[in-house]
């Protein structure tokens, strides 16, 4: 899934349909996650409905917040789906071995991972919590915990833990493994 609804307030517009080279930044998106993806969902603003990409099997309308939006792009994924990546559409640059290290993570067992890119300065960290009460297994893939991380995309959840890990989200918690590759 690749979500694109935002309005880029802080940018100025949308950066994510803006040209990059010879296309819009979302076509290098589209372009790398369907290398990896069986199936690829577009999530839009509502004035955007009109979108066409290559390589994009669906296109769907966002929700007013990213939340909603990744949900409405969710409900457009087949059911049949075992794992769901996520990603911006403004984050052009993630390499199919970015995409790939995300797609292990889940397949070794984690039910959500998030890139992990070394930062410099950092205003907070990532706090890692145990949900044994939500049978919720995660793995933390060769990463110092006490070296502070950015979270990037794609993001990659076991579809069957789904609506579990979007549930420990909403309460606060983190239940994720870190991918320690190139974002």
């Amino acid at each position: 899934m690749i979500v694109a609804a935002g309005s880029g307030t802080r940018f100025g517009g949308a950066k994510q349909f803006l040209p990059l080279g010879n296309r819009r930044v979302v076509d290098w998106s589209i372009e790398t996650a369907s290398q990896v993806a069986d199936g690829v969902v577009v999530v839009v603003a509502p004035d955007m409905t009109d979108f066409v990409g290559g390589g994009v099997d669906s296109v769907v309308t966002g929700g007013n917040t990213r939340s909603e939006s990744v949900r409405a792009g969710l409900d457009a994924v087949p059911d049949s789906a075992s794992i769901v990546l996520v990603h911006d559409a403004a984050r052009p640059m993630a390499s199919l071995e970015l995409y790939a290290s995300v797609i292990e993570a889940v397949e070794a067992g984690a039910d959500a991972v998030v890139p992990g890119i070394p930062i410099s300065i950092c205003a907070g960290s990532l706090r890692f919590v145990d949900r044994a009460d939500l049978d919720l297994s995660v793995r933390f893939m060769d990463v110092e915990r006490d070296v502070p991380r950015g979270g990037a995309t794609p993001r990659d959840l076991d579809r069957a833990k789904l609506d579990t890990v979007a549930c420990a989200f909403a309460d606060g918690d983190r239940p994720v493994g870190i991918s320690d590759r190139d974002a």
